[in-house]
């Protein structure tokens, strides 16, 4: 599968979306649910950190779908982060990834899993409430088609 999903380290604090090749929007909407999934029950709080080291081209239309990622089309579990961490990625991922960081999640762009961990380590020392999830009101915006 392009898009697999595991746990970085033992204390499964960490998830590791790992993109390999062409990836899809049903495989990056299947994700969600599977991390979702894998979420439930945990009593703290879990950050993701996406490597798209070895991803070839994103799916057609990525901009114009993102929202349906962001609430109320999804909702998240509580106890995900509000901080991902972006691995590698073309310059399309890296722009699309600033686009968004710019209008609705908090985003760190590294070149190595280390470098998440870093990533992820210098976030936790922020002072609560420097960082949270940006929403924004899609069901106003012109839809696909119309």
């Amino acid at each position: 599968m392009p898009i697999a999903i595991n746990w970085l380290e033992d204390a499964n604090a960490i998830l590791l979306w790992t993109y390999e090749g062409n990836w899809t929007w049903d495989e990056l909407t299947s994700g969600a649910a599977t991390q979702a999934d894998m979420l439930e029950g945990l009593p703290h709080q879990v950050f993701g950190v996406h490597d798209f080291s070895r991803a070839e081209n994103p799916p057609e239309k990525l901009i114009a779908k993102i929202p349906q990622l962001m609430p109320p089309h999804t909702s998240y579990p509580p106890n995900l982060a509000d901080f991902y961490v972006i691995v590698g990625g073309s310059t399309f991922v890296r722009k699309a990834g600033g686009l968004l960081s710019r209008l609705l999640i908090n985003l760190a762009f590294v070149d190595s899993i280390d470098e998440a961990l870093a990533a992820i380590e210098e976030y936790k020392k922020r002072p609560r409430g420097t960082g949270s999830l940006r929403l924004i009101d899609w069901s106003n915006l012109p839809q696909e088609g119309k």
